[in-house]
């Protein structure tokens, strides 16, 4: 009887393998969608990744300014102090110059005058 009715509308066996055909698709379509989804969360964790490498970029960036400042600041006073112990050796060996060519601090002209 079953051959009979297949025999009797033989585009059955045409539209079965249509929808062997459209499942197949169906299932090609799927695996493609499921594909593309894992490719988008990838790409989501790939940003969220680098958006913490530039949040993290940002926080080192500011570190980094600021020991740079401080360091700059050590190096200006460490600089004055060297300049005024500099001046100041330079002071003391202007006195002493001044001290042994006038004989003392009552250093006048008027020695001079009084020959």
């Amino acid at each position: 009887p079953l051959e009979a009715i297949v025999s009797k509308y033989p585009e059955i066996d045409a539209l079965e393998d249509k929808a062997k055909q459209v499942r197949k698709t169906v299932e090609e379509v799927k695996a493609i969608a499921l594909d593309n989804v894992e490719k988008v969360l990838e790409r989501g964790s790939k940003i969220d990744d680098i958006v913490n490498q530039t949040d993290q970029l940002s926080q080192n960036a500011e570190g980094f300014q600021r020991s740079s400042r401080d360091l700059r600041n050590h190096m200006w006073w460490n600089m004055m102090k060297t300049r005024l112990m500099i001046g100041g050796v330079v002071a003391v060996f202007l006195l002493l110059v001044y001290l042994i060519f006038c004989g003392g601090l009552s250093c006048s002209s008027s020695s001079s005058d009084q020959k």
